[in-house]
């Protein structure tokens, strides 16, 4: 019996095959968003010190990697070297500076198994980039992850232009994405930042990403399917009574739903050293692999204790 449920254990634990719904891989956004489906527009928003792009390195590993789901990946926002350690990292559980001393990242088997591709366009142009997406379809993607969304078709004078025209010529290509998106029926997830305004807001709920704030970005608030708002405390030193360390907790917030219009607010764990966001599976499943370490008598008397404890209850 022991044994029996051990092995159950390891299959729920175990990467999931391909084939399965669209699903972000974190327990309770997807417990809200209640499968993704294809054609969708996912934002992550946040600025970068808020764990925006380690949460857009979670969904990619969990989705591409966990998932097996063809996927592709579009860097816009980093060198290729800092795009693969800081990927890495994520993957295999190594901090960033152990990588960049043991240059482990170019031996990674990882994403050798994966229905993965990584690409780098100079050329950033909405044109190009839905090229590139096009091109990536035919070879069976199904979705895509986009790293930053307002590095497409960025011009260096940009903060010249009026907050009108800054809106509309964004929004030229979140709605080519939004359109492209139901038209090939791949789910694309984008990191975004948010507007300036946010930063003027004073108090806790002041750097909260808020609906708002993605109009300016591109009109996001309108071409998205979900928008989900990530923030670290931390990083604004902002502090509450009675928690003594806030610097591996990020809030996540769900500030726009079409698929279900589900809204909420929860916080997770934000591990800073592997740029990833872990949520109660994941915690559950490192404690899962330290147990398989011990010995075979160990694992079976852990499980009896543990049947034991189910049956009390």
């Amino acid at each position: 019996m022991a044994k029996h449920i051990f092995e159950q254990m390891n299959d729920f634990f175990s990467t999931p095959q391909k084939g399965k719904k669209i699903e972000f891989g974190l327990n309770r956004i997807d417990w809200l968003l209640n499968d993704i489906g294809k054609g969708k527009v996912i934002i992550i928003a946040g600025r970068s010190i808020d764990g925006r792009d380690a949460m857009l390195y979670t969904l990619m590993k969990n989705m591409a990697i966990d998932r097996r789901i063809p996927s592709l990946i579009l860097n816009l926002a980093t060198s290729e070297d800092t795009f693969y350690k800081s990927f890495i990292s994520n993957v295999e559980n190594i901090s960033t500076e152990e990588l960049v001393c043991k240059e482990a990242w170019k031996d990674s088997k990882s994403l050798e198994k994966a229905e993965l591709y990584i690409e780098f366009p100079s050329d950033r142009s909405m044109d190009h980039i839905e090229d590139v997406i096009r091109e990536h379809v035919e070879k069976g993607i199904e979705t895509v992850h986009i790293d930053l969304f307002q590095a497409i078709d960025y011009k260096g004078n940009m903060h010249f232009f009026e907050e009108n025209e800054l809106i509309y010529f964004c929004a030229k290509s979140s709605k080519r994405l939004y359109a492209l998106a139901k038209d090939l029926g791949i789910t694309v997830v984008m990191g975004a930042a948010v507007s300036y305004m946010a930063d003027e807001r004073e108090g806790l709920e002041g750097p909260i990403p808020q609906h708002k704030d993605m109009t300016e970005q591109g009109r996001l608030d309108e071409f998205s399917d979900v928008i989900l708002g990530v923030y670290v405390p931390y990083a604004h030193q902002v502090f509450f009574d009675g928690v003594d360390n806030l610097r591996d907790v990020i809030y996540v917030s769900v500030i726009k739903n079409r698929i279900n219009s589900k809204l909420g607010r929860f916080t997770m764990t934000y591990d800073i050293y592997h740029n990833r966001v872990v949520d109660e599976k994941e915690v559950n499943r490192l404690a899962f692999e330290e147990l398989k370490k011990k010995n075979p008598a160990f694992n079976e008397l852990a499980i009896n204790l543990m049947l034991e404890q189910a049956e009390e209850i």
